[in-house]
């Protein structure tokens, strides 16, 4: 691209002016007299800061050039390597466990408590105290959709696979649980009422949803049947249950400092699990060994029991300086979050040993994560 006139003739003052500052004054002759220049209107004083300022901003630019050049490259690369199908081959070290962080997304204005990947799409939903659900682009960063369906705060998300859609599953502190299709308009979500407090949080199984509550109860809802209402467990737990998981046949809870094992289809119970002493944030099924499930804890604990021989507590995994709000099981780790802001990994195939942290992403408390085949989310009370 040419300069015009009038920047041809700013850039020659501030050289021969440059030249005049480091006592160039043969050189500042010539180029006076090659460039066809009138010194006298010239201005010494400025010319040399002026072009230094230039250049300084010109490398400036140039780095942010390059950074954002590189950025784009690795941006292609993981796009390509979603439409070939190569992540997904890739060994789980390269690829599942991150040691950056990708993105910040900002948007909410309120903490946040939860967080869930779309199971086959690069999109991460987010959910808090705002009452609001935002769905972001996985690569990018970027808000694809805000989503205003409850009144009080949005406690726990999941994704729902259907035969003609995955749903996006919301619960919330306003007794309600909303499905949601991110591809249709906000009207045609499905609102499911019958909990009579706080909906705590929501597990799939197979075609059906479990809920769990502060009213002390379990229910099952049908998704062949547009979520009509299948069971109730009334008083499954004596206080708040606050959270629950479900595996090919049992489903736990935790309420109080207590973990309960039931029959998912039988919705028995089968164990009871006792061994905190605060209340229990969150539980998961162990992928790599499903006779194992873990439960965390304010605490500062997090638990490993093992249901086939009566529900013994097999390992307490100390190290946390702060309540564990959030865990789940991805290959060979056990991977927490927690109050103390960081994030761990625990080697489930070395005895739930302490394996590594995750890079520090926020600035307060850590309240829930997760983790597809290959991205990570977490999410904060720094929104």
């Amino acid at each position: 691209m040419a300069l015009t006139q009038l920047q041809r003739d700013d850039l020659h003052k501030a050289i021969y002016d440059y030249f005049v500052s480091q006592q160039l004054n043969e050189a500042a002759s010539s180029f006076a007299k090659e460039t066809q220049l009138n010194p006298t209107k010239s201005k010494v004083t400025t010319g040399s800061s002026k072009l230094e300022s230039k250049w300084t901003n010109l490398l400036r630019l140039q780095k942010k050039v390059m950074d954002q050049q590189k950025r784009i490259q690795l941006l292609e690369d993981e796009l390509d390597d979603y439409k070939t199908g190569e992540i997904f081959k890739k060994k789980p070290s390269t690829v599942v466990y991150p040691h950056r962080v990708l993105h910040d997304c900002v948007g909410h204005r309120a903490p946040l408590h939860a967080v869930a990947i779309h199971p086959s799409e690069p999109t991460i939903a987010t959910a808090g105290s705002d009452c609001t659900i935002k769905l972001w682009h996985a690569l990018t960063g970027e808000l694809v959709r805000s989503i205003q369906g409850h009144r009080q705060v949005v406690t726990a998300l999941c994704w729902m696979p259907l035969e003609d859609a995955v749903l996006l599953v919301s619960a919330s502190a306003d007794l309600t649980i909303r499905l949601f299709n991110p591809s249709t308009p906000l009207e045609e979500s499905i609102s499911l009422t019958g909990h009579q407090h706080t909906v705590s949080d929501i597990a799939v199984w197979k075609t059906t949803l479990i809920s769990v509550s502060r009213d002390c109860s379990i229910r099952y809802w049908d998704g062949k049947s547009k979520f009509r209402p299948m069971a109730v467990i009334s008083d499954a737990h004596d206080t708040w249950i606050r959270c629950c998981a479900v595996s090919s046949s049992r489903l736990v809870t935790g309420g109080g400092k207590d973990v309960k094992v039931w029959n998912a289809l039988t919705r028995k119970p089968l164990h009871l699990l006792a061994g905190h002493t605060n209340i229990v944030e969150d539980v998961c099924f162990i992928d790599s060994n499903p006779s194992l499930c873990a439960s965390c804890s304010r605490d500062k604990t997090i638990r490993i029991w093992n249901i086939d021989v009566g529900g013994a507590s097999v390992f307490v995994l100390t190290g946390h300086d702060n309540w564990v709000r959030s865990i789940i099981s991805h290959h060979d780790f056990l991977i927490s979050a927690s109050d103390d802001r960081s994030i761990r990994l625990w080697d489930i195939q070395k005895d739930f040993t302490l394996s590594r942290f995750l890079p520090p992403a926020h600035t307060h408390f850590v309240q829930a994560i997760d983790f597809s085949s290959t991205l990570f989310a977490s999410v904060s009370s720094d929104k």
